[in-house]
């Protein structure tokens, strides 16, 4: 300890000693003055490195004397030891006003023999200029045993520019922006499906990456551009919550991340909820016995199962499927044979792992019917005196000819409740029985007798159809039995209480539409039609949606009209858009329409697939009409697709839907025209798709292909015969060796 002391003190004075005295010596170790760059802009910090290079010297003494030109150019403000020589010397002088610097160092006990920092001048660029920084007289590199090693020639200076102010910085740089993409929440089985995409700012190239979980997709990726992104898709097969993480990097020098982490929660759903088939609804029926009633159920089920519509055993009535599938409609058709009220039972079944049925009852009145014998008492027959009669075996002899001044037609309505019937025959009878009933082809065994008349007439008959049997008396027997059909309805259309259903459209304004409805037992509604006050009757279907234009009258009047010429009306309030509640008018139209038969729908056929592969692509509607007819079919598209066709001599007509049709619930209904007559509309038929119904175009094969086909089998031709040929020869050439080498 003793000694370091000793040494320590000598090298303490001199380091104040050391600029006083004159160099003795002179060695090869220099100092060098360096810096990062030369150019500054005013306002820098300027840091001049001291560099000691021993070049073989063993140096633990520094003392650097340094002047530099141009005072306002740079200013000195500190200087800062390296770690070489560690301890600082007295006498440190850094004068801007001289423009002189003298700094010195030492290190004890050790010496520096490798090129080492001795220490950092930091000054202040001031202004533009230049300013040379150089080592003067004075300078020493000093070793252990204090001589001198410096070489103050070879010791370099440093010239420092400063070249003006300082560029504006550069923007701060922004790290890539990605679209807002939120966490998913799915079911087992579901995909979940969502586009990312993350944009610079700065316009700087981005760069991106991605960690996702096993089995994901990511399409369509686009990178290392200004925005960047691509399509993630997935189908998880197990429950949980996956993390999802794509990192965008920009390629700015300042390099900046943005990272988007969407969370993908999996979860097992339970089973879904069964729900059982909804039913079309269908009003009450009313028909005449032996005539025909037909219309059609249709049930959808709700959960896109596929329905099965049966029916409970009714008589002789019969159920025949129209479409099938998530939408089902039948045909329910029965022609009664007596009178009384029925209940047709539906039942509509889904093909659910846990099948569910609904129920739809729908009555039907039967008027007319058979009609007990006059001996049976009581019924509703308008015989009221009756004597059996003996026929035995009709002789031969013509059927009378009967005709109706009342009802001049057998197949029209009438509303005339005394029919009136005349008779004609080739010779003159004896007598005549006859009776009029609700059987078509009833022997009058129980009737009247008249034995000179050829004239009779009922009085107040009901409602229905009946028939009027006649038979001629000769003196050798009775005749063959003459039979004439008519069809009496003497009452208005019953239950007609129109209603207004306001329905507010997309553009917030209100609609008002009339919907209304009426029931006839006897012959059924013919059609509806409306005037505004004092106007012109017109046609009406239900609903009427009630426009602006009727809104300027007063008084709507609506009137149901049965195939009779039987009506009632009903009234609405136009200022106020409400029903007036008074007693409905009823009164005869003097001529009733004459209309035509509505068609019928009988079948549709839809497309059918095998899994995915679609084994038959096409909608087909066939159905009946009158022969002939032309039959348009509407489907209730927006807008509306209207289809026409031409019924054949026996009243077929098919209609190809040769539209593409999205997924959904549609309704096909037709009407038909013929001689300046047309038909109602068809009872309703319902489908629904659950895949798009695209159409196939026609395969169409161009003339150039079909010219190269004939050209290749043309030479497919050619080449068989040439070989063929050649076969032939070769086989040829061997018989002929071959026999030559017998012989």
């Amino acid at each position: 300890m003793k000694k370091i002391t000793k040494l320590i003190i000598p090298l303490v004075l001199l380091g104040f000693i050391l600029p006083l005295l004159p160099v003795h010596a002179a060695g090869t170790a220099i100092m060098r003055l360096t810096s990062a760059k030369t150019d500054y802009y005013v306002g820098d910090n300027v840091y001049v490195q001291i560099q000691v290079e021993p070049k073989g010297e063993a140096l633990n003494t520094v003392r650097a004397i340094m002047d530099f030109t141009g005072s306002s150019v740079l200013q000195i403000s500190d200087f800062t030891l390296g770690t070489a020589f560690p301890y600082q010397s007295p006498g440190r002088e850094l004068n801007n006003t001289t423009q002189h610097v003298n700094v010195g160092g030492f290190i004890l006990v050790e010496s520096v023999t490798q090129n080492s920092l001795f220490g950092t001048l930091i000054f202040k660029a001031n202004q533009v200029g230049t300013s040379t920084i150089n080592f003067g007289a004075g300078s020493h590199l000093i070793s252990p045993d204090q001589v001198e090693k410096i070489d103050l020639v070879g010791c370099q200076g440093i010239t420092i520019n400063v070249i003006g102010a300082p560029p504006p910085p550069p923007p701060e740089n922004r790290a890539p922006i990605f679209t807002p993409v939120g966490n998913k929440q799915i079911n087992l089985g579901e995909s979940v499906n969502f586009h990312v995409s993350a944009t610079d700012l700065d316009g700087d190239l981005v760069n991106l990456t991605w960690n996702l979980p096993s089995g994901t997709s990511f399409s369509n990726v686009i990178n290392n551009a200004t925005t960047v992104g691509g399509d993630f898709s997935w189908t998880p097969t197990s429950q949980g919550v996956y993390t999802t993480t794509f990192t965008a990097t920009d390629n700015n020098t300042d390099s900046k991340s943005s990272t988007l982490t969407v969370s993908i929660g999996v979860n097992v759903p339970p089973p879904p909820v069964n729900h059982p088939p909804i039913f079309e609804p269908i009003s009450e029926k009313t028909v005449n016995a032996k005539d025909n009633v037909i219309f059609n159920v249709t049930a959808t089920d709700p959960d896109n199962d596929k329905v099965n519509i049966t029916m409970e055993s009714l008589e002789t009535a019969s159920i025949s499927p129209i479409t099938t599938g998530v939408t089902s409609t039948s045909k329910f058709s029965w022609t009664p044979e007596n009178f009384g009220i029925y209940y047709a039972v539906f039942k509509a079944t889904d093909n659910n792992v846990n099948p569910l049925t609904s129920t739809l009852t729908t009555r039907i009145t039967v008027f007319g019917g058979k009609c007990p014998p006059c001996s049976g008492g009581g019924g509703t027959c308008p015989i009221c005196q009756c004597e059996k009669q003996d026929f035995g075996k009709p002789i031969s002899r013509q059927a009378p000819a009967i005709s109706s001044p009342t009802h001049l037609n057998q197949d029209i309505w009438y509303n005339n409740n005394n029919p009136k019937f005349i008779w004609e025959t080739n010779d003159q009878p004896i007598g005549y029985t006859f009776n009029l009933d609700q059987n078509p082809l009833a022997d009058p065994t129980f009737g009247y007798y008249f034995s000179k008349d050829k004239m009779f007439s009922f009085g107040n008959i009901a409602d229905g159809i009946w028939y009027f049997h006649l038979k001629a008396q000769y003196l050798e027997g009775w005749g063959p039995t003459a039979h004439y059909q008519v069809k009496i309805d003497n009452t208005p259309p019953e239950f007609f209480k129109p209603s207004i259903e306001t329905e507010i459209l997309k553009n917030s304004q209100k609609q008002y539409k009339l919907y209304f409805s009426a029931l006839d037992k006897s012959s059924g509604v013919a059609y509806y039609e409306m005037k505004i006050d004092d106007g012109s009757w017109q046609k009406v279907l239900s609903p009427y949606t009630i426009n602006e234009q009727d809104k300027t009258g007063k008084i709507l009047t609506l009137r149901a009209v049965d195939n009779a010429g039987n009506a009632i009306e009903a009234y609405i309030d136009l200022q106020k858009l409400i029903v007036i509640i008074k007693t409905s008018q009823t009164y005869n139209v003097i001529k009733p329409e004459i209309t035509l038969a509505a068609p019928i729908i009988d079948q549709v056929i839809m497309p059918t697939s095998i899994g995915n592969i679609p084994t038959q692509n096409l909608i087909l509607v066939v159905g009946s009409s009158g022969s002939s007819s032309t039959v348009t079919l509407h489907l209730s598209t927006t807008p509306e697709l209207i289809f026409q066709t031409e019924a054949n001599e026996n009243g077929i007509w098919q209609i190809y839907i040769n539209k593409d049709l999205a997924v959904g619930k549609y309704a096909l209904w037709a009407v038909a025209s013929q001689d300046g007559l047309q038909s109602g509309p068809s009872e309703k038929v319902y489908f629904t798709l659950t895949a798009k119904y695209q159409v196939q175009p026609p395969t169409k094969i161009a003339w150039w292909l079909i010219i190269i086909i004939i050209l290749v089998i043309l030479l497919l031709g050619t080449l068989l015969l040439y070989i063929n040929k050649k076969i032939k020869e070769k086989r040829e050439a061997s018989k002929k060796i071959k026999h030559e080498s017998q012989d």
